[in-house]
């Protein structure tokens, strides 16, 4: 059984070494975001998303790259950044397809 991580946790985790290079790569959302995006047969796929000023991380997609369950609490509606990433993971979520 896989062992759970604390937001806190995950977010120093993903400020080693390991997640600078080779099989990670991270992308600057804007507002102190930062998506981590994993290699998995030849694809950049979304894994983790980092909140730089909480100093938070979460795991938004598990390692069989499965959506995990986000909630309304989750999601700081008022931030225009906010509207426009969820944008763009509804569709992929809905239609069934792997990204």
């Amino acid at each position: 059984m896989k062992e759970e991580i604390d937001n806190t946790s995950l977010y120093q985790k993903l400020q080693s070494a390991r997640y600078k290079f080779g099989d990670y790569k991270k992308e600057n959302l804007g507002e102190g975001m930062i998506l981590v995006e994993e290699l998995k047969g030849g694809y950049w796929k979304p894994r983790y998303l980092i909140d730089n000023e909480a100093e938070t991380a979460c795991e938004f997609m598990n390692s069989d790259y499965c959506l995990l369950t986000v909630t309304a609490d989750d999601i700081a509606w008022e931030t225009r950044q906010s509207r426009q990433t969820l944008s763009m993971l509804l569709p992929l979520s809905m239609s069934g397809a792997e990204a």
